[in-house]
């Protein structure tokens, strides 16, 4: 598929549901864009990927996750050290009061046939995203078996 054909899917949904390390680059780059690309978890990443990440969801009305990508950040995010840590939290929770947390039973999932290669968290995503979410994602494996079986997704990479 095209980038052009990547934009006219975007404006499509009003919703986007965020895999974990975008939404942690997201958490981090909240607390200092200038400390994304020297935090180990977001290294990959650079200040204008945060930027990029941040105009890029302004598109939508919701952001959408679920409570597995939450304790994944949770978890990455706990490697921040002194102030970079606490606000990382605080960034969180408040970020959680507005967000549109949904619930898929974890045993479902693992029953899925993509379990085995994605994991518990992108399996979620995958499952919660269906067709009334956009799922947005870095994980090229995971974009392209969503793309493959009518998920609407975007590649961050295209940004």
């Amino acid at each position: 598929m095209t980038r052009k054909g990547h934009r006219r899917r975007v404006g499509r949904k009003k919703s986007v549901l965020v895999d974990a390390n975008l939404l942690l680059l997201f958490f981090v780059g909240a607390v200092n864009a200038g400390y994304v690309p020297k935090f180990k978890r977001t290294r990959k990443y650079s200040e204008q990927d945060y930027v990029n990440l941040c105009k890029f969801l302004n598109r939508f009305d919701r952001i959408v996750t679920t409570p597995n990508i939450l304790t994944e950040v949770s978890n990455l995010g706990g490697h921040l050290r002194g102030d970079y840590r606490w606000q990382f939290f605080n960034h969180i929770a408040m970020s959680a009061q507005v967000m549109q947390e949904q619930y898929r039973k974890s045993m479902e999932c693992a029953a899925l046939p993509m379990f085995g290669d994605f994991g518990l968290a992108d399996t979620v995503a995958f499952s919660v995203a269906g067709n009334r979410h956009l799922l947005l994602t870095d994980d090229s494996a995971l974009a392209e078996y969503a793309g493959a079986r009518g998920v609407d997704v975007f590649h961050f990479k295209n940004l």
